[in-house]
């Protein structure tokens, strides 16, 4: 299966364990921190925290460094302790919340949504549930037609209406806020077949399905496994 999960980038504080070692080199203290998802008002400010409360005191790392931390900025609006499992958006990314032996709690990073389980999470995080995807190449209604990008195209029934409701998410978590510059009435998309090849920058991929659905492969892979048989 495709490495769609990576140790995110630019976290200073990716995991449980740091968390504690950097409490404990502040504080001479073993205390146990504990990840929180933070939102600031006057927009969609997010940032990760580890947090650690000793006795009255609480002590606040963010995981990306405090030139990412937003609360000199903004003021804050809630914050959400994170669990193991947990998948949520922050910074323009999508993090899982995984557990580890000698780590502890970490974060992972998304960086492609291949499988229709996954799509359906980050459909979820921008509040869309129950919705049908199927992966297409996206090109730009024009007379030149150029091509954006890969994405998932979702529909769903709307029991209000007599229409259906549309979603476009990206392939490739990158082309996020590039994909998000058009409306689904803006692009002429072709649904993808199963067997058939995708190209991003130096890497192939292949659609392929299974009894959970259709899915995304490393084309390399696809290749081995066609040989072992």
């Amino acid at each position: 299966m495709v490495k769609h999960f990576i140790e995110p980038e630019f976290c200073l504080i990716p995991d449980w364990i740091t968390a504690r070692a950097t409490l404990y080199l502040r504080t001479n203290k073993f205390l146990d921190p504990v990840p929180y998802l933070h939102l600031y008002k006057g927009g969609h400010t997010r940032t990760l925290n580890w947090i650690a409360q000793d006795g009255d005191k609480q002590y606040v790392l963010p995981a990306f460094g405090t030139h990412h931390d937003p609360e000199f900025f903004f003021e804050e609006e809630d914050r959400i302790a994170l669990h193991k499992g947990n998948f949520f958006q922050c910074r323009g990314e999508f993090f899982f919340i995984a557990e580890g032996k000698g780590r502890g709690l970490y974060f992972k990073q998304l960086v492609i949504a291949n499988t229709t389980s996954l799509i359906q999470l980050v459909a979820e995080s921008f509040g869309c549930r129950d919705f049908d995807f199927i992966i297409c190449k996206a090109y730009e209604i024009s007379r030149e037609h150029s091509f954006i990008g890969y994405v998932w195209s979702g529909c769903k029934n709307n029991p209000f209406a007599r229409n259906r409701l549309l979603i476009i998410l990206p392939v490739f978590i990158e082309d996020l806020f590039k994909i998000f510059q058009y409306s689904p009435e803006d692009l002429h998309l072709i649904p993808l077949e199963i067997g058939e090849v995708m190209k991003h920058k130096d890497q192939r991929f292949i659609v392929k399905s299974d009894e959970e659905g259709i899915y995304i492969d490393d084309f390399a892979n696809a290749l081995c496994n066609k040989r072992r048989l």
